[in-house]
Order: structure tokens, then sequence, then C-alpha cells
């Protein structure tokens, strides 16, 4: 895997502040965790039921990070 633009090419690209150079920040829904409480619905036999616990995140699909929006791949141009 190559490098980063911001190692590979230090005077043209800088490393962005917001993720810290990774490209992903923690998904603010379950705070980087992958799972939140709430209340989940499940089907029993020709019912549906709701209970409550944990369930996986249905923002980050329980990678608990989500892709920066203000870099590319952790980089930003300078200037």
């Amino acid at each position: 895997m190559s490098l980063p633009a911001w190692r590979a090419y230090p005077d043209v690209y800088a490393k962005c502040q917001r993720c810290a150079g990774s490209g992903e920040i923690d998904c603010r829904s379950c705070d980087g965790k992958g799972w939140v409480v709430g209340p989940d619905w499940y089907l029993y036999g020709r019912t549906i039921g709701r209970r409550f616990g944990l369930k996986v995140c249905t923002l980050c699909r329980g990678s608990g990070k989500w892709r920066c929006g203000v870099c590319s791949l952790g980089s930003m141009r300078r200037g």
C-alpha cells in the first residue's frame, strides 16, 4: 500500500487536523463503539414485538468509523 499524500509529498499536501491524517473519524451516533442502546423491532410468528437493548448502529453499520468529509484520505492540499 502506498503512503498517504501528506507523507509522500509534504511540500504540496498537509495532514488533516480533523482526522489526524487517518481519513476516518469516530461515529457521532455511537461514539465509535459500533452499537447503541435503543428500541429494536422483531417478528415473532405473526406479531411484531419491540424490545429495548443493544443494537448495531445504523449510521456506521457497526464499524464505529465514518469517512472524514473535509479531506481526501487524510491529506489536504496546501495553499
